[in-house]
């Protein structure tokens, strides 16, 4: 099954295609939601802790694809991104039984030069 691929806008029905995705295909790519300028401001307030990241040690990884972890302490630009409308559409929607929710983990990864793309997957 492809992978559902939105496009962000601010209308009404945002919420409900972000449901429909989810519900469809348990995920899905929503393009346009972060600016470049966004972008690159968080890069700037992470590249400090560049050092501390890892580097992947197999294919899968990646051997040049870098990870930080603990982006949202680090970035006040990166926290903006948990509170998007998109995320909390997703987070509303899969976790709709629950009282509140909180977003809690998040890994800020740069990935490398000549690296390929990883398969959709789940962490442990």
């Amino acid at each position: 099954m492809p992978i559902p691929r939105l496009t962000w806008s601010t209308e009404p029905s945002m919420p409900d295609q972000i449901a429909g995705a989810l519900d469809e295909a348990g995920c899905c790519v929503i393009e346009q939601a972060a600016d470049v300028d966004l972008m690159q401001a968080i890069h700037g307030e992470l590249a400090t802790f560049d050092a501390v990241g890892s580097v992947g040690a197999s294919a899968f990884e990646g051997y040049t694809t870098r990870r930080t972890g603990a982006p949202l302490p680090r970035s006040a630009t990166f926290r903006s991104i948990v509170m998007h409308p998109a995320v909390m559409a997703a987070g509303d929607h899969i976790l709709e039984s629950a009282t509140s929710w909180r977003f809690s983990a998040a890994e800020y990864i740069q990935i490398g030069p000549g690296e390929t793309a990883q398969r959709l997957h789940r962490d442990q």
